[in-house]
């Protein structure tokens, strides 16, 4: 995570154990009050406690970038895809 603008890179494997990990780092990265991006090129696995975290980021205007395609096809089956600003 950078400190200007801060990016966080999500882990391959976004899991229940992830989920508090994950919220934590966010919460965090919010705090500097700057816009926050997530760098999701790595994801091959995501859990539902995570994808609440990343879609109540989202509301916060967390930016999705290069989501991999394990999460665009887990987006989109549960029709969170816009919601996470996945096009």
């Amino acid at each position: 995570m950078t400190t200007l603008n801060p990016t966080l890179i999500l882990a391959p494997v976004l899991d229940l154990v992830q989920a508090d990990t994950l919220k934590a780092e966010l919460l965090a990265a919010f705090a500097q009050g700057a816009p926050v991006t997530l760098e999701a090129g790595a994801v091959q696995r995501v859990s539902s406690p995570c994808l609440q975290v990343l879609v109540a980021a989202a509301r916060r205007g967390a930016v999705l970038v290069n989501p991999s395609a394990p999460l665009r096809e887990v987006a989109d089956a549960l029709d969170l895809s816009a919601e996470l600003g996945i096009a």
